[in-house]
């Protein structure tokens, strides 16, 4: 019985140090407060992707869009600018991503045709050429994503990809707009050229870019009248 007592008692002064040794830390680290916040006050983690990508994606899941509408798909050239504004409508949706790639296009194209769009401009590939994909692999993504548009019944203006002021992308840059412009033998899509406006004996103006690649607000001003003219009649 003396043994079971100096158990007894060994055990409670062992619980009791613990106790306090754990009230100590929980203390010292404001343990309380931050479960506190986390399950009153919201405070749990924010997700770790955040990319300027993520985040454009999850605001076109939640903008309302009316089918019917012009959508004008691809990369940081398509993104830059506000279509309507630059068009003077008010139909057009946006939908350009900077940095896609003709992959990243593939991978969101039910979101695009779940827009109901009458048309769809495309442009997108200088980010793979800059990746130094090879030119076949660019087309054969373009024809996929074509390929997807019409089974929708999308009508689709493919833009041509616009030349830099670098020579050796500018050579891969006309090797893919050889291939794609064959596409537009194919029912509900056409082709418009805009580096014939844009360029100056093979390379992209310098009146039209602060970069040598993205289009300044005169090189947009330049395609204006080119794109409004493909735009499709509202049924």
């Amino acid at each position: 019985m003396k043994i079971d007592r100096t158990f007894a008692v060994l055990s409670l002064a062992a619980n009791v140090v613990l106790a306090v040794v754990l009230a100590v830390l929980l203390i010292r680290y404001d343990v309380p407060t931050k479960i506190y916040d986390y399950l009153v006050n919201d405070r749990r983690p924010l997700p770790a992707d955040y990319s300027s990508t993520s985040i454009r994606r999850d605001l076109f899941m939640h903008y309302r869009a009316h089918p019917g509408a012009i959508v004008m798909v691809g990369d940081s050239l398509v993104a830059a600018v506000e279509w309507n504004e630059l068009l003077g409508r008010h139909d057009i949706l946006n939908r350009g991503i900077g940095g896609e790639m003709t992959a990243d296009i593939l991978g969101r194209i039910d979101e695009i045709i779940g827009l109901e769009p009458r048309q769809v401009f495309l442009l997108v590939g200088i980010n793979d050429i800059a990746a130094q994909r090879p030119a076949a692999d660019i087309a054969a993504d373009y024809e996929r994503i074509v390929a997807h548009l019409s089974r929708a019944g999308t009508k689709t203006v493919i833009l041509s990809i616009i030349k830099t002021r670098d020579r050796h992308m500018n050579a891969v840059v006309d090797d893919v707009n050889r291939r794609i412009r064959l596409l537009d033998q194919r029912d509900n899509v056409s082709h418009l050229d805009l580096n014939e406006r844009l360029t100056v004996n093979g390379f992209l103006s310098h009146r039209y870019t602060y970069d040598g690649v993205h289009l300044s607000g005169a090189g947009y001003d330049a395609i204006r009248d080119l794109v409004l003219a493909r735009i499709s009649p509202a049924p």
